[in-house]
C-alpha cells in the first residue's frame, strides 16, 4: 500500500507540473497575442488527442473510479474479460457522445464570442490552469 500512495504522489507531481506549463502556455501566448505577435502554428489533431490521452491517463482519479464501479456489474458466472471490455466499450461510446456534444456547444459559443472576450477567457484558462497545478502541488498526503 505504500508503495500505491508514493506512485500517486509522483503521479500527482507529475500533473501539477503539466497544468503549470499549460497555464504558462496559454498565457504566453496570449501575451505574445496582444504584443501582434503571429499566432502559433496549427497542431495536427494527432498532438491533440496524444496530449488528450496523456491527461486522462495520468488522472488517478478516474482509474480508481473504474476500477471500483465496473466490477460492480459483472456476473461472476460469466466471462469476466469480455464483461469488462463490453462495460469499457461503453463508457467510452458515452464518453465520446458527451464530448462531442461538448465540443459541439463550445464551436457554437466561440462563434458567437468577438475576439475581446476571447482574449479574457483565454487568459482566465491560462490563470486557473496555473492556480491549479499550483494547488495540486501544495496538497498533502493525509
Amino acid at each position: 500500500m505504500v508503495f500505491m500512495s508514493e506512485w500517486f504522489d509522483v503521479i500527482r507531481w507529475v500533473g501539477a507540473l503539466y497544468l503549470v506549463y499549460l497555464g504558462v502556455r496559454t498565457l504566453w501566448q496570449l501575451r505574445r497575442r496582444a504584443a501582434g505577435a503571429p499566432p502559433p502554428p496549427h497542431r495536427p489533431g494527432a498532438n491533440l488527442y496524444f496530449e488528450g490521452l496523456l491527461v486522462s491517463l495520468s488522472n488517478p482519479k478516474v482509474l480508481l473510479f473504474l476500477g471500483a464501479f465496473l466490477p460492480q456489474f459483472i456476473d461472476p458466472a460469466g466471462d469476466a474479460v469480455w464483461q469488462l471490455s463490453a462495460l469499457a466499450v461503453l463508457f467510452v461510446v458515452v464518453l465520446a457522445a458527451v464530448d462531442v456534444a461538448y465540443t459541439l456547444a463550445v464551436a457554437r459559443a466561440r462563434a458567437t464570442l468577438d475576439a475581446a472576450r476571447l482574449r479574457l477567457l483565454d487568459g482566465a484558462a491560462g490563470v486557473l490552469l496555473l492556480l491549479g497545478g499550483l494547488a495540486l502541488a501544495m496538497v498533502r498526503k493525509p
